[in-house]
Formats: structure tokens, C-alpha cells, sequence
């Protein structure tokens, strides 16, 4: 028996998350809110890169990506 029914049972059916909306510039990170907002998400964490850098930190390469100190996570 699952040490969690011995405890009573489930005490949730979910758990909050959140999305990492990351892009290049303001737009593009707007446009990376909307589309986790379609996808259902209610909490998401905005991260814009600053125009005319050549390097930005945490701004990921590709779509749902994030990349901090050069690895890359699916998000």
C-alpha cells in the first residue's frame, strides 16, 4: 500500500506551475506569454532580453526552451 494512502489518500489532484516566457526582445516575449497563456498556464515567469546585446542569458534558442549557463531544459 502507497505510504500516501496510509496517510489518509490524495490531498490534491494538481500541482501549480509555471512557463518560462523568454525572447529576444519585449515582443517577442509578449508574444511567448500569449502563446503559454493558450497552451493553460496561469502562472508564468516573463524574462526579456535587452535589444542590442550581443549575449543573452537565459533566452533560449528554440520555442518552449530555456537555457541558463549553457545547458538546455525543456521547459
Amino acid at each position: 500500500m502507497p505510504v500516501y494512502q496510509l496517510l489518509g489518500g490524495a490531498s490534491r489532484d494538481g500541482v501549480l506551475v509555471y512557463g518560462h516566457a523568454s525572447g529576444k526582445d519585449i515582443e517577442e516575449t509578449v508574444k511567448s506569454v500569449a502563446d503559454y497563456i493558450k497552451l493553460g498556464y496561469k502562472a508564468i515567469r516573463a524574462q526579456s532580453g535587452i535589444p542590442g546585446m550581443q549575449s543573452i542569458y537565459g533566452v533560449g534558442r528554440g520555442k518552449m526552451y530555456y537555457e541558463a549557463g549553457g545547458k538546455r531544459c525543456a521547459a
